[in-house]
């Protein structure tokens, strides 16, 4: 019964590091096309500007995760990395559904790259990391997924206070106000706390 319990965790753990190195080639393929001549989508650039959107950032960084689980040392930090990586680039997927969709049209923001950053490696990495995690994150960890995207505001909030609105609020996050654009900001901020909450809680379920 031992052997077949470590035959099965192995086998497990091979099919992890599959799983993960496609999720890592569809980022990167996503990327390249976008970086080359992508631009056929909305909220799109081409070259090094399409870093300063947090969709690029957030499934960049869960490439670089996905290739560091099957690659690096640290487990512990990569099942973590991973967790923090579902997050984010499952407000991007909720964010595009619930309003920048809306404003800019759902065709366009599921058409090319944006298929791949707005819906496909979203859905994959939540679903590879409730599959396959064996580290379960605790209420704190679910509280600091907050980090990620209050650095982003800072750096998308300093680079209007600086450049000013025209051609820097690309979410058009102001368009409505400043208030209002405070407001999204704060939603944004507790929808990766939820997220990392609901994630957890389907993480923990499905090991039961």
């Amino acid at each position: 019964m031992t052997d077949q319990r470590e035959k099965n965790r192995m086998d497990r753990a091979k099919t992890r590091k599959v799983v993960n190195i496609i999720i890592a080639v569809m980022v990167f393929c996503a990327w390249f096309y976008m970086m080359t001549s992508g631009k056929n989508g909305g909220l799109m650039a081409t070259g090094l500007w399409s870093l300063k959107f947090f969709t690029t950032l957030s499934n960049l960084f869960e490439g670089c995760v996905s290739l560091y689980l099957v690659f690096g040392k640290n487990k512990t930090l990569a099942e973590k990395l991973k967790f923090y990586a579902a997050i984010y680039v499952g407000v991007t997927f909720v964010v595009v559904v619930a309003f920048l969709g809306s404003i800019y049209g759902y065709r366009s923001m599921f058409v090319g790259p944006n298929l791949w950053f707005h819906l496909i490696v979203p859905l994959a990495a939540i679903a590879e990391d409730v599959i396959f995690s064996e580290w379960k994150p605790s209420g704190k960890d679910c509280l600091y997924a907050a980090a990620g995207v209050l650095i982003y505001a800072v750096f998308y909030l300093g680079n209007i206070a600086v450049n000013g609105y025209r051609g820097n609020d690309w979410y058009a996050i102001f368009a409505f106000g400043i208030p209002i654009g405070i407001g999204i900001f704060s939603a944004i901020v507790l929808l990766a706390i939820g997220l990392g909450f609901l994630i957890r809680k389907l993480s923990l379920a499905f090991t039961k």
